[in-house]
């Protein structure tokens, strides 16, 4: 057997990555490392190891090399699963409520930009009763209000009030133009964490996608809301036109700041200058000093637990609630072929546990082509099936911009593990 036959190894400078990909288990390593696991690999036993290393040196270090290769066995490297993996359907732990579809600023590549919506109109009770059957799957999930702009909508306010009252925790997603000094008191009351939306650091740089005068109206809100202590997010769209500000915008606004890549959606189908390629955006985080794949770690701790990564949350750890009572199983997916049901005509209990939804609780990287082969498949989980839509128009084929994913995971894996030197 040959050591690329069962592991899969990727270098970045001096060191190496070495990733069973049935498991998944990894270490990292130094070239001598990877070359005593190949003659392992071929000799099957240490001692047998031993012995051939002995035929080309009389100094073997034989105590150096039995920790080595237990220390790799140990890592579970050489194991095989018992049997396939099979995803438990995540438990629901964020509700996206879309409070209007209207929006006061007309961004270049806003990715609701194509909706269309039922002519149904949610109100209050319709709220109310939606949150109530939520807290029988999870009580303490996350409801993320968002819109369009969700000040716009006169019920954001008293479905959070409602929403904070039985348990929930609440969160804003907003353009921030909107906060002002009459409401940021009502604001912070009633939601626990504001995220931004800031696609610049300079107002010639944000205006540019959202709009004059927008740039400091979203500074003056983070100010407002600075003084009430609340936790604040800011989200960075990351285009070709503001690739260069990534460094500028990290140093401004330190571990606040999350970068996401344009979507094909909406409106920026027709700015395909502003695109950027997985290899693209990768290399401009990293240069600006940012660690790309930040969820790295989460997925780190999941496999020190003995879990894979199968999918991401669509249809079952989250959901998007449209302003007319449509429900579908991601935030970014409000298309008619992806509508489950609409809570004013059916019970969420219905919507929630349909055959429909439980196709996308189920659709794991397995149903993803090139992801099915893909030797990282079980630390990525397909990424943001998403994305695969807007690149695709499926759900079941990858984009070419899984090689931000890619790079990722490996640059991440190598840089946060223990070196294992023999």
């Amino acid at each position: 057997m040959k050591l690329e036959d069962c592991l899969k190894v990727y270098q970045r400078d001096e060191k190496y990555l070495v990733l069973n990909p049935l498991i998944p288990s990894w270490i990292v390593t130094n070239l001598n490392g990877v070359l005593l696991l190949k003659i392992y690999i071929e000799s099957q036993t240490i001692e047998k190891t031993i012995e051939t290393l002995n035929e080309f040196s009389n100094n073997v270090p034989v105590q150096s090399v039995e920790k080595f290769l237990n220390k790799v066995r140990g890592e579970g490297i050489f194991a095989v699963p018992a049997a396939p993996f099979i995803h438990k359907p995540y438990q629901l732990r964020a509700i996206y409520l879309n409070m209007t579809s209207s929006c006061n600023l007309n961004c270049i590549y806003c990715f609701a930009s194509e909706r269309k919506e039922s002519n149904f109109k949610m109100e209050f009770n319709d709220y109310k009763k939606v949150l109530d059957s939520i807290k029988n799957y999870n009580s303490q999930a996350e409801i993320i209000f968002t819109g369009g702009e969700p000040l716009i909508s006169n019920l954001t306010v008293p479905v959070a009030e409602y929403s904070k009252k039985i348990g929930f925790t609440n969160k804003l997603m907003t353009n921030g133009t909107l906060i002002n000094e009459k409401n940021v008191e009502q604001i912070v009351r009633v939601f626990d964490s504001v995220k931004i939306s800031l696609d610049g650091s300079s107002s010639e740089k944000h205006d540019f996608f959202r709009g004059s005068g927008s740039f400091d109206r979203t500074i003056r809100a983070i100010e407002l809301l600075d003084k009430f202590g609340i936790d604040i997010s800011l989200a960075m769209v990351v285009t070709r036109k503001n690739i260069s500000d990534i460094l500028a915008m990290s140093k401004k606004f330190g571990n606040r700041l999350i970068f996401q890549p344009l979507f094909h959606l909406g409106s920026a189908k027709q700015n395909d200058d502003l695109y950027l390629s997985g290899q693209e955006y990768f290399d401009a985080l990293k240069s600006a000093g940012v660690v790309p794949f930040m969820d790295l770690n989460g997925m780190i701790q999941s496999h020190k637990i003995n879990q894979t990564v199968l999918k991401c949350a669509i249809g079952d750890a989250e959901i998007s609630i449209s302003s007319s009572g449509d429900v579908y199983p991601c935030q970014l997916l409000h298309f008619d072929l992806f509508k489950v049901g609409n809570v004013k005509m059916n019970s969420f209990d219905e919507i929630y546990n349909s055959e429909k939804m439980e196709k996308f609780k189920m659709h794991t990287v397995d149903c993803i082509e090139k992801c099915k082969d893909c030797n990282l498949k079980l630390l990525c989980g397909g990424a943001c099936q998403a994305r695969h839509f807007s690149e695709t128009g499926s759900l079941d084929n990858a984009g070419d911009f899984c090689e931000y994913e890619r790079n990722g995971i490996i640059d991440g894996l190598i840089n946060s593990a223990t070196l294992q030197l023999v």
